[in-house]
């Protein structure tokens, strides 16, 4: 308003040039490279401090977009999802038997105590490696092999 007065008001235009400043810091802190050249375009006077310190942000971000995208690439390739179902399967059917063995011996009267579930789960456990290493080849392919 000052300056739609007066434009060539001495204060509003310092003010308005620090405010814009503030704007960029603010951006640049924020890591938002957009708003920061935004921002940085909306100056009055050019300053070339802040003119680089975007520059290296902008820098920055491309390269964090560039190593985020190999990374994507890389698990993409890998395919870690290639042995899911023999995993989930191995999972399932022990989970299955374990129940059975525990329905069974419940129907039969035989009072489960906590040593018996934590050695039934320790043997689960122990049977579930056993059986992802018996199944390695399928459990923990990959689109390489």
């Amino acid at each position: 308003q000052a300056l739609a007065l007066w434009p060539e008001n001495p204060v509003a235009r310092r003010g308005l040039q620090r405010a814009g400043e503030a704007s960029v810091r603010f951006e640049v802190a924020q890591r938002n490279g957009a708003g920061a050249r935004a921002a940085l375009m909306a100056l009055v006077e050019r300053s070339n401090v802040l003119a680089e310190q975007v520059a290296a942000l902008e820098s920055d971000l491309a390269a964090q977009a560039k190593a985020r995208a190999a990374l994507d690439s890389l698990l993409a390739a890998a395919g870690t999802r290639v042995g899911a179902w023999t995993r989930a399967l191995i999972g399932a059917a022990l989970m299955y038997a374990l129940g059975v063995v525990s329905l069974v011996l419940g129907r039969a009267g035989v009072q489960l105590s906590y040593a018996m579930l934590f050695w039934s789960f320790g043997s689960g456990l122990v049977l579930h490696s056993v059986a992802l290493v018996l199944t390695r080849r399928r459990s923990l392919a990959n689109r390489q092999g």
